[in-house]
């Protein structure tokens, strides 16, 4: 997919600009448990895609454009244990960036890997915040870098974080 555009506005009330739609879809039927139905997906890629962020709480400052976003997964199915790679990069009008790379499994629902935000503004962090975060500084650059592990089963949750660096300048 090349160049597609996603506006994200967060709501009061935790509601967002796609609650309705996930609503309409929410089926609180249960659904009879066993295996997953099969699935393959060779490769998924979007390349030059937007997102526009806002949140209407944190105030009318609130809002980040992330341009040009590419990302990218292959090899994707529904077999037990099988992981496949997937890459996001993704930077803002100032230059800062994200870059989150790593491996999901649908069976088990788990993904694993490292996600890197570099040189950003803590200018930025501040006017999306809003008067979430009190900081007594706007100046300088944040850099902060993680390993991550994060699964579903059985109802639970679980995520677990590691090798965490932050750098402020």
């Amino acid at each position: 997919m090349q160049a597609p555009h996603l506006t994200y506005e967060l709501r009061p009330g935790g509601r967002h600009n796609f609650s309705a739609l996930l609503d309409a879809l929410h089926d609180p039927t249960p659904q009879p448990s066993g295996p997953l139905p099969a699935l393959a997906i060779a490769r998924i890629a979007i390349g030059d895609g937007r997102i526009d962020l806002a949140d209407t709480e944190a105030g009318a400052a609130a809002r980040l454009t992330l341009a040009p976003i590419a990302f990218e997964l292959t090899e994707l199915t529904t077999e037990v244990s099988d992981t496949a790679p997937y890459k996001l990069t993704a930077r803002s009008a100032e230059g800062e960036r994200i870059e989150w790379r790593g491996e999901v499994s649908l069976n088990p629902a788990a993904s694993s890997g490292h996600l890197a935000l570099q040189g950003w503004k803590v200018s930025t962090l501040v006017r999306l915040l809003g008067d979430r975060l009190a900081l007594q500084r706007s100046a300088g650059t944040i850099d902060v870098a993680l390993d991550y592990r994060a699964a579903y089963a059985g109802g639970t949750n679980t995520l677990a974080l590691s090798n965490l660096t932050a750098t402020v300048a």
